[in-house]
C-alpha cells in the first residue's frame, strides 16, 4: 500500500504538481485507495513524505554503496561505473527528492530526517577517504572529513536540482562531467606516478 501511495506521489510530482498543492483527497485519488486506508498508514503528508523519502534513500543508499566500496587501485572506468549507476538510480526520483528538500525549509520532521540521513552519507564518504588514503588510491592531500562533505552535499544538491533537468540525450555528457571531476580530485592524484 505504501508503494502505491508513493508511486502516486511520485506521478503528480513529476506532471509538475508542487508538493504544497497537493492535499491527502488528491494523492489518495491517485492511489486509488480510501482516505482512511492513508490514515492507517499514515498521521498525516508529513509522516507520509518521511516515509517514502526514507524508503527512497535506502535504496539510493544501495546505489551509492559501490562508490563507498571501491577498492583501489581506482581507475575512470571504475568511477564512470559507479556514478552513472548513481545518477540512474536517483534521476527517476528527482521530482519526489526536490520536494522533501522543499518541505524540509519549512517542516522540522522532514528537515531532521534529511539532515540526518545526510549526515550518516558524510560519515560513509569520509570512511571511504580515510580508507583509500591509507591504502594509496585516494588524493592524499585532501582532509577526508571536509572533502566528504562538500561531496555529499554538492551531489546531493545537484541531484535534486541539476540531473532532473537534463534532458536525456545530454544526461551520458553531464555523467562525464562529474565522473571527470570525481576522478580529478580524488583518485588520479593517487594514481599519478610519484617523481
Amino acid at each position: 500500500m505504501v508503494l502505491r501511495i508513493r508511486d502516486a506521489l511520485e506521478r503528480l510530482l513529476a506532471d509538475g504538481t508542487a508538493y504544497t498543492e497537493l492535499g491527502v483527497d488528491r494523492i489518495v485519488a491517485e492511489a486509488g485507495i480510501p482516505r482512511s486506508t492513508f490514515y492507517v498508514y499514515f498521521s498525516d503528508r508529513s509522516e507520509m513524505l518521511r516515509a517514502i523519502f526514507h524508503e527512497s534513500w535506502a535504496s539510493l543508499g544501495a546505489a551509492t554503496r559501490p562508490w563507498w566500496e571501491l577498492e583501489g587501485p581506482v581507475a575512470r572506468a571504475d568511477v564512470h561505473r559507479v556514478l552513472d549507476g548513481l545518477v540512474r538510480s536517483y534521476r527517476p526520483h528527482t521530482p519526489l527528492m526536490s520536494a522533501v528538500h522543499d518541505a524540509a525549509a519549512y517542516d522540522p520532521a522532514v528537515r531532521e530526517l534529511v539532515e540526518g540521513l545526510i549526515a550518516d552519507s558524510v560519515e560513509q564518504a569520509t570512511g571511504h577517504l580515510l580508507r583509500g588514503q591509507r591504502e594509496g588510491f585516494v588524493n592524499p592531500a585532501l582532509p577526508p572529513r571536509q572533502a566528504a562533505a562538500w561531496i555529499v552535499h554538492m551531489w546531493e544538491r545537484s541531484m535534486h536540482r541539476f540531473v532532473r533537468d537534463v534532458p536525456d540525450a545530454e544526461l551520458e555528457a553531464a555523467i562525464d562531467a562529474v565522473v571527470e571531476l570525481v576522478w580529478q580530485a580524488l583518485y588520479a592524484p593517487a594514481a599519478a606516478p610519484r617523481a
